[in-house]
């Protein structure tokens, strides 16, 4: 989810409050709806002594919310939405903390890229028909090393 409104000189609050209401609380409580679920399928597949079985949470990121990478210049990236970049860095945070709460689920936060939607405008290099195959086959290959981070749409790990 973004919005405008986002800014650091003009802030609106309900703005911020949104962006951290969808991108951050919808996640945290989606996820803790769904956990019995998860700790029931990572039981089951103990049980079964199924080694290959992986369960995992994976949390759509954005290269706004990546610290290591915040844009200095407009001119690096126009679109300067703090409220969105800071709500995505508090859902990396999450991820990373699921992951240590949960060490048998993997958590993952996956940054898609620039894709031609709403939000990205038809500017963007790729759509989501050929976005979605790429990230679908990606979190088939997510292991138990790969909990906790936050990585690129070709698993190359992000700031």
């Amino acid at each position: 989810f973004c919005q405008e409104g986002g800014t650091l000189k003009a802030p609106d609050r309900a703005v911020y409050l949104r962006h951290f209401n969808v991108n951050v609380v919808g996640t945290v409580a989606t996820t803790a709806a769904f956990l019995p679920l998860l700790r029931k399928t990572v039981a089951a597949a103990a049980a079964a002594a199924n080694c290959g079985a992986v369960v995992r949470v994976v949390n759509i990121g954005g290269g706004l919310g990546c610290i290591g990478k915040v844009f200095l210049k407009p001119s690096e990236c126009p679109y300067q939405n703090v409220a969105y970049g800071m709500s995505k860095a508090a859902m990396h945070h999450f991820s990373k903390m699921f992951s240590v709460d949960e060490p048998d689920i993997v958590s993952v936060a996956i940054h898609p890229g620039w894709i031609a939607t709403d939000m990205g405008g038809p500017n963007a290099p790729v759509t989501l028909d050929e976005r979605i195959p790429q990230l679908v086959k990606l979190i088939g290959t997510l292991t138990k090393a790969d909990s906790g981070k936050l990585m690129d749409h070709e698993k190359e790990i992000e700031p």
